[in-house]
C-alpha cells in the first residue's frame, strides 16, 4: 500500500478527528510526530457542545476547516496535474516558508525530511525523489546539509514549481 502525507503541522495546530471532519472511502488515517510533542485530545461531543454554545468558536472552527479544505484542494490539483519536479519544487518552497532560516548559502530548511517523507507528501516514489533532488543539486538549485535542504537558488526553484 502507498502512503500519502496530507500535511505537516506545527505547535498549536489542530488535528481534526474523523467524527468532526469525516473522510469518504476506506482511508487509514494517522498522525506521526517528527519530534516530541504534547497533545490534548478533546472528545468530539465536547467540541460540538462548545460550538453550539459559542458562535465565535463555531465560526473559528468552520473557518479553520475551510482553510484546511483549501490547502487539500490545492494539493489534490497539484498531485493530479503537475510533474514530479513541479510538486517537489513546491514542497521545498512550502517547507522553506514553514521551517526556513536564513543561511549564508541561501535558506536552510531546519526540519529534516527523508526522501520517503517527501515522496509520501508529493505522491511519488522515494527513488524518483532521490533522482530529482540529485538533478536539483547538480544544477545548483539546492544542496544538502545533514539530511536538511538548503535552497541556493530560490528563483529557479520557484520557476520549476510553476512548470
Amino acid at each position: 500500500d502507498r502512503q500519502l502525507t496530507l500535511s505537516y503541522v506545527d505547535a498549536g495546530s489542530l488535528l481534526f478527528e474523523e467524527r468532526i471532519m469525516p473522510v469518504a472511502g476506506r482511508v487509514a488515517r494517522h498522525a506521526v510526530a517528527l519530534e516530541n510533542i504534547e497533545g490534548v485530545a478533546i472528545p468530539s461531543s465536547l467540541i460540538n457542545e462548545l460550538a453550539h454554545r459559542s458562535p465565535r468558536l463555531a465560526s473559528s472552527l468552520l473557518r479553520y476547516s475551510q482553510e484546511i479544505a483549501t490547502v487539500f484542494e490545492r494539493r489534490l490539483v497539484s498531485l493530479l496535474s503537475r510533474s514530479v519536479e513541479a510538486r517537489l519544487s513546491e514542497f521545498i518552497l512550502d517547507m522553506a516558508a514553514a521551517y526556513g532560516v536564513p543561511d549564508s548559502r541561501g535558506v536552510l530548511i531546519s526540519q529534516r525530511f527523508t526522501h520517503l517523507d517527501i515522496a509520501n507528501y508529493i505522491g511519488s516514489t522515494r527513488e524518483t525523489v532521490t533522482l530529482v533532488l540529485g538533478e536539483f543539486k547538480r544544477s545548483g538549485i539546492i544542496e544538502f546539509d545533514s539530511r536538511r535542504l538548503v535552497i541556493r537558488d530560490r528563483d529557479r526553484l520557484y520557476r520549476k514549481a510553476l512548470e
